[in-house]
Order: C-alpha cells, then sequence, then structure tokens
C-alpha cells in the first residue's frame, strides 16, 4: 500500500507540473506570437475543458475493465503528445492545430487526474486518509505552482531577450519530457506492480509468517 500510496503522490505531481506548466502559456502564445484574438484563445482552452469532461468519463466508465494504470499511462502519453502538438503552432502551422493538440492534452489529464486520486484512496491503508489526501493535495498544490513558476522563468527569459517563440518551444518541449517519469509511476500503480513492491519491503515477509503461524 505504501509503494503505490508514493506512486500516486509522484503522479499526481507530474501531470500537475506539466500540464500547468503549458495551459496558462497557451493563450500567449496565441495571442502574442500568432498575433490571434483573447476569442481565439479562449475557444483554445475552452476546447481543453471539454476534453478534460470527456477524459474523466472514460476513466469512470473504462477504468476498471481496461485497467486503471493503462488509462493513466495513457494520460500521461496524451498530454505529452498535445504538448509536442503545439510546437508548429508557434511557428506557422494553422492556429486550429493549436485546439486540436492541446484538446488532445485536456483529454490526457482527464483519464489521469481522477485515475491517480483513485489509486492514492486504494493504496492507502485504513485510518490513513487524511494524511494521504494531505500528501496528496500537498503534492498537487506545489507542483502547479512550481510548474507555471517554471514555464514562466523560461518564457519571462527568453521575452525579455527577444526569444518569446524560441522560449515557448523550450517551455513546450521540457514539459512533454515530464510527461516520461509520469509513465513510470502509472507502471507502478498497477495492482500487481504494488503487490510486488510491497512485498519486498522490510518486516512485510516476517508479518506474513507471524499472521499464518
Amino acid at each position: 500500500a505504501r509503494s503505490g500510496l508514493a506512486a500516486a503522490v509522484a503522479g499526481i505531481a507530474l501531470v500537475n507540473f506539466t500540464f500547468f506548466g503549458v495551459d496558462a502559456f497557451v493563450p500567449l502564445m496565441l495571442t502574442d506570437v500568432r498575433g490571434q484574438t483573447t476569442v481565439v484563445a479562449g475557444v483554445v482552452i475552452t476546447s481543453v475543458t471539454l476534453t478534460w469532461t470527456c477524459g474523466t468519463w472514460l476513466m469512470e466508465r473504462m477504468g476498471s475493465k481496461l485497467g486503471r494504470h493503462r488509462l493513466i499511462a495513457a494520460g500521461f502519453l496524451l498530454i505529452g503528445l498535445g504538448t509536442v502538438g503545439l510546437l508548429p503552432v508557434v511557428g506557422s502551422a494553422p492556429v486550429f492545430v493549436a485546439a486540436i493538440a492541446w484538446g488532445i492534452g485536456g483529454l490526457g489529464i482527464g483519464m489521469a487526474y481522477p485515475g491517480i486520486s483513485l489509486a492514492a484512496l486504494e493504496a492507502t491503508p485504513a485510518g490513513n486518509e487524511g494524511s494521504a489526501a494531505t500528501s496528496m493535495k500537498t503534492a498537487e498544490f506545489l507542483a502547479s505552482a512550481m510548474g507555471a513558476g517554471v514555464a514562466g522563468a523560461i518564457v519571462g527569459i527568453g521575452e525579455s531577450h527577444d526569444w518569446l517563440a524560441g522560449s515557448l518551444r523550450l517551455n513546450f518541449g521540457l514539459m512533454a519530457l515530464v510527461c516520461l517519469p509520469g509513465l513510470f509511476a502509472a507502471m507502478r500503480l498497477s495492482p500487481a506492480a504494488r503487490h510486488r513492491a510491497d512485498d519486498s519491503l522490510p518486516g512485510t515477509q516476517d508479518a506474513d509468517v507471524v499472521t499464518a503461524g
């Protein structure tokens, strides 16, 4: 159980770090780099809200059938793909590509976020729900702030040196890479991985012997 909770805390931190390290800068890219109106930027962000809802629905409906950890991993992949899909839009790709790409990212976090939260609840021993929830929320808030902060520093430095487009590309590329350890965390949330890890913890085998006796 402890290993599953640790993987869930890592997963919730990674998914918030990467998503919010990108999401806050999509409107900036559209308005300041591509010269679009705030209405266009709002439409793109709205598409993310809709696909996020769809991703949550998929996790609710298909999580038990397909394996929650698999859908969480797919969520990280979709966030990464969506982030990479934004790179051409910084250049000359049609603006509607941003809505498609970041809509894919929204679908990804819609799948990953609730799945990780549910996995944390499953991995929490009875009576420790409060401390587990605190750990998850702390990781979530800190990672969201850190993701936006790191991205803001990259983009801010780039903008001050007349390198806004390049700094956005750099930020999107780095945030896409952050999704890779998220895949590992997702696999650690599989029931088999949790059982193997817990069996290897010191004292676990002794406890099993005492219980059997």
